[in-house]
């Protein structure tokens, strides 16, 4: 069977995201569309006046019109024709009030596939052409009605239904014959009851009514819906009711990643102020755990024999463990196989966990499900950011994009600390000994000459020369003479006691 052929008008002036939906949209199977471009609203309105249109995509900023007076403007010029926004930004309030407007979809360029947008595509269509066919006749009426890709309800004076199409039966979980007869009160919750009836009687009066319900299943389950209510004739009242519920998650989605940018923002933001790193490792985890609604969130650091990783912070944790607890053998251990596979590691339930051994410290907390990401350093991973729970849960993309942010955070931080701190010692110490150089010198002579005058202490300053040294470097070379002053170093250093200076004469 062909086709029919959607011929589409894209008004977006970004010839990069023109190529790439014209793109995607070509890989989609099953789709048969002849998409034209225009590069703003002026120049795309000429175009639909040229041919026949059956869906607009349009972008809100363009060079003759931004926001949404956009749209306002192509469905003044172009009214009855269904139009999908796409934009390059994630508003959720322009979008709600876009959809308002009378936009059939809002989606964001960049996190669209093509499957999805034709989808958007044939769905802002399939709307306008079922308003339109409500409108023709009776017969076109009732075909709509049983073709509807949402559910319809018929009902009378005392709101008993007389009617219900096939996706009403799909929706609610009653045959038709079960829904004829039944009112709203049958399929309301039993605690919105009384806000129903308030709802219908308002209806009644009004004779039209939009907005979200929520409806219950012949098998007890809630449904949100949104419904569309109206006075078809006098005593017969149509209802339409849409299963919202992937909308409610992509919602959802939106707002979470927006909360979750926010979060990255702050933390990065805190990190780049020059925060105290043990502050900012506490944040990051108390944030972690708040955002992904964990019970458990810990940084762990690899001791330097690397027998085990150290708690070094926390949520969830016993007062006194942070600091103190050692999770696991490494190379036993969630984190030592987060190590070997540099990537992030998701555990959905520990009783089943081939690949480790769940750390004891862990077992004893009860935790069912987790999921671990590396901190990454630029010579070798800092340690590594875990997330753990009670709850049987099965962590999505966006939870470990969102944790290895954070991680990423952190890197950036711990690299910064590192890096000020080699510069700082590179300033103050000989680079060949690592003994402290002449600036570091006369800043602790200058105080300890300070304090030998206020307590009336000896102050003494004992110069060890090495003689003969020129000899070594003239018969064997610097690098030898460079290997002596190394040694002598070394042996300087273990014969000072702790809180002691020494530097390298004429090196500093």
């Amino acid at each position: 069977m062909e086709l029919k052929q959607i011929n589409a008008l894209l008004i977006e002036d970004n010839p990069a995201d023109a190529r790439l939906i014209r793109e995607i949209l070509s890989d989609v199977k099953g789709l048969s569309l002849h998409l034209v471009c225009s590069d703003r609203i002026s120049t795309g309105m000429k175009r639909f006046h040229q041919g026949p249109i059956d869906v607009i995509l349009l972008d809100l900023s363009l060079p003759d019109s931004q926001g949404l007076d956009s749209l306002s403007r192509v469905q003044t010029q172009a009214p009855g024709v269904p139009i999908v926004i796409l934009s390059g930004l994630s508003d959720e309030q322009t979008a709600v009030q876009a959809i308002q407007k009378g936009a059939q979809d809002y989606l964001i360029k960049g996190r669209i596939s093509g499957d999805l947008l034709a989808h958007a595509i044939s769905y802002a269509i399939e709307r306008k052409r079922a308003a339109e066919a409500l409108r023709v006749s009776e017969q076109q009426y009732r075909q709509l009605f049983e073709s509807a890709s949402d559910a319809i309800l018929v009902a009378d004076d005392d709101g008993r239904y007389l009617d219900a199409n096939h996706r009403a039966e799909e929706l609610l979980g009653y045959r038709r014959d079960e829904l004829i007869g039944m009112t709203l009160a049958d399929i309301t919750p039993a605690e919105r009851i009384g806000i129903g009836l308030k709802q219908y009687d308002a209806f009644k009066r009004l004779g039209r009514m939009t907005g979200e319900y929520t409806v219950t299943r012949k098998n007890g389950a809630k449904v949100e819906v949104e419904f569309s209510a109206s006075r078809i004739v006098p005593g017969r009242y149509l209802s339409i009711l849409r299963d919202i519920t992937e909308r409610k998650q992509a919602e959802e989605m939106v707002r979470s990643r927006a909360r979750r940018q926010a979060v990255i923002a702050q933390l990065g933001q805190r990190a780049l102020s020059g925060t105290a790193l043990p502050a900012l490792m506490n944040e990051a985890v108390a944030s972690v755990s708040e955002t992904l609604e964990v019970e458990y969130c810990q940084a762990l650091e690899p001791l330097p024999d690397g027998s085990a990783l150290l708690l070094t912070a926390g949520v969830g944790w016993e007062e006194g463990w942070v600091g103190q607890a050692k999770l696991g053998a490494m190379e036993n251990s969630q984190a030592a196989y987060t190590f070997a596979c540099n990537g992030p590691v998701l555990v959905e339930d520990f009783e089943k966990e081939t690949r480790f051994i769940p750390p004891a410290l862990l077992r004893e907390q009860g935790v069912v499900s987790g999921m671990s990401v590396l901190i990454p350093g630029r010579d070798h991973p800092h340690g590594v950011l875990e997330v753990h729970t009670r709850q049987r849960r099965t962590f999505s993309n966006e939870d470990v994009l969102f944790l290895q942010s954070i991680s990423n955070v952190l890197a950036m931080a711990i690299d910064r600390k590192k890096a000020e701190e080699r510069i700082e010692h590179q300033a103050y110490h000989d680079a060949l000994t690592g003994l402290p150089n002449r600036l570091l010198l006369e800043d602790r002579l200058s105080v300890a000459v300070a304090q030998a005058h206020r307590s009336g202490e000896i102050l003494a300053v004992l110069l060890i020369d090495l003689d003969r040294f020129k000899v070594i470097n003239d018969t064997l070379g610097h690098p030898a003479g460079d290997e002596l002053l190394r040694e002598a170093a070394a042996r300087f250093i273990r014969s000072v006691r702790e809180g002691g200076h020494h530097r390298p004469d004429g090196r500093g």
